[in-house]
């Protein structure tokens, strides 16, 4: 049980509130706590002990018109694109330089040509390795890998590969993993390698 007095990061205890309710029960207990900001609220005590409660509100509210702007990724109050195509890129294999927590936008930007036109995309020069400073670049078509054929022949007839996962009965990123291991499409079909 809490204290009157005590304090949790902006908040002081003041008084014990009516408890939380749910389904028609009383569940855990609440705090009346004042902010140093002045504002009184309404907090339950789990909050309060696992510090997921610090303030009124107050401190998230000072916080955001600087959210963006720790990387100076803000310019007319509207996000930069290099900051788009950076955190873009975050989603999916990056080299270590440009995932630094503290300064990996910014090597990011020591790093990158400024985005020639709006037409331009970011793209990975080798799509299997880390997107990095010497795999990028600025391109006006994105280019695939070699594309798969559209057809397979398979007892003299034409079948696309997810008419031949279903005979297989297969899910059809199952089929292409055979096709892609080196596997006949009889035996891909089959769901065994021929013994040789």
């Amino acid at each position: 049980m809490l204290e009157v007095g005590e304090t949790f990061g902006r908040l002081i205890v003041i008084g014990e509130g009516p408890p939380y309710i749910w389904r028609e029960r009383p569940t855990h207990r609440q705090w009346y706590c004042e902010c140093t900001c002045g504002a009184l609220t309404l907090v339950s005590e789990g909050s309060l002990k696992k510090s997921r409660t610090r303030s009124c509100g107050c401190f998230l509210k000072e916080r955001r018109p600087f959210a963006n702007r720790k990387h100076g990724a803000r310019t007319n109050d509207r996000v930069t694109t290099m900051y788009i195509c950076w955190r873009r890129i975050k989603r999916s294999k990056i080299c270590a330089r440009w995932d630094d927590q503290e300064h990996g936008y910014k090597n990011f930007l020591e790093d990158v040509d400024e985005k020639p036109s709006p037409r331009h995309l970011f793209v990975r020069k080798d799509r299997k390795a880390a997107w990095s400073k010497t795999n990028y670049k600025w391109s006006l078509t994105v280019e695939y890998g070699p594309r798969e054929e559209q057809f397979l022949v398979y007892k003299g007839r034409k079948f696309t590969r997810e008419q031949l996962a279903a005979k297989a009965r297969v899910a059809a990123g199952t089929f292409n993993a055979r096709i892609r291991r080196g596997w006949s499409v009889t035996e891909a079909v089959r769901g065994m390698r021929a013994t040789t």
